[in-house]
């Protein structure tokens, strides 16, 4: 899975591509991790961090607050770091908290690389961390309140870090979804909620519909949620959503993108396709520029 996101500019209400922030306290010389690098470096930790992969991580007390594209950062510490205690690396979430067998309740999460890069260089330690979140006593994950959004936003501006939210925010909608005609005149239409795909998506809030194979962009809508892995019959019971009843699982893992507030555009606006694009597009400036501005909403709860 390849998630890019640059999950910087953090807004105060949720529904955008970073849902919440969370600083997981993580001490990688405590004897339960394991790495191929020097576990007392945290800069070495970070990196073999980003290079794992997915992998799982125990939710703890914010099992029920976290959600598919939350952000974590990942502080470390311990009396043998080399370094001073702090913030050195970033993930997103990729699956929300489940529990599993033993009662324990997991999530799975990915490394975005080019943050922990950054992260890497200037990391966020001394007083600007106990600005982003208080001590932690005793627990392993900690929501990051309104005040530390804001201390994050205005640090990763002042060390000049990009932001996709920040560019969504001046430009508008920056990214289209390719569709086929049929289920997007059903989501134009409003008869259609859950866009069914074989994997979750992080991104959140106002995009752009493509109607595939048209070269246009048609119309707009928020994505607010994802559920999911569904089960054929969770699927069959919510046809009214999906715009068709199925006969099996369209795919081996199988989500639902919920989206609201489709609008179909007044006219079509034609786009270039870049190679290799099957899911997302990238849109050129001249295609934003004529694209509606659109607020994100709060996600979906239900």
């Amino acid at each position: 899975m390849s998630i890019s996101t640059r999950s910087l500019a953090l807004p105060e209400t949720r529904g955008d591509t970073v849902n919440q922030v969370f600083v997981v306290h993580h001490n990688p010389n405590s004897g339960r991790y394991q790495y191929a690098a020097d576990p007392d470096d945290a800069v070495s930790s970070a990196r073999a961090l980003m290079a794992a992969g997915e992998r799982t991580w125990v939710a703890g007390n914010c099992r029920q607050m976290m959600r598919i594209g939350d952000l974590l950062l990942f502080k470390f510490g311990g009396s043998r770091l080399q370094q001073e205690p702090g913030i050195y690396a970033a993930a997103l979430v990729t699956r929300a908290p489940a529990e599993d067998r033993h009662g324990t309740w997991r999530l799975r999460y990915e490394s975005d690389a080019p943050l922990t890069r950054q992260l890497m260089r200037s990391p966020i330690v001394g007083k600007d961390l106990a600005r982003v979140v208080r001590r932690s006593f005793g627990a392993s994950i900690q929501a990051v309140q309104s005040r530390g959004r804001t201390v994050l936003a205005t640090l990763f501006s002042e060390r000049g870090m990009s932001s996709e939210m920040a560019l969504r925010r001046e430009q508008g909608i920056t990214r289209g979804l390719l569709v086929l005609k049929e289920p997007l005149d059903k989501i134009l239409a409003g008869t259609k909620t859950w866009e069914i795909r074989g994997k979750a998506t992080t991104r959140r809030g106002p995009i752009a519909l493509i109607e595939s194979k048209s070269g246009h962009v048609v119309g707009t809508c928020q994505i607010v949620d994802v559920v999911g892995p569904l089960s054929l019959t969770e699927l069959r019971r919510s046809a009214s959503r999906t715009g068709f009843r199925p006969s099996q699982l369209p795919y081996p893992t199988t989500y639902a993108w919920v989206v609201r507030d489709a609008q179909r555009l007044a006219e079509p606006i034609p786009y270039r396709h870049p190679s290799g694009a099957v899911i997302w597009v990238k849109l050129e400036t001249s295609v934003v520029r004529r694209l509606p501005r659109l607020k994100a909403e709060t996600p979906w709860n239900g």
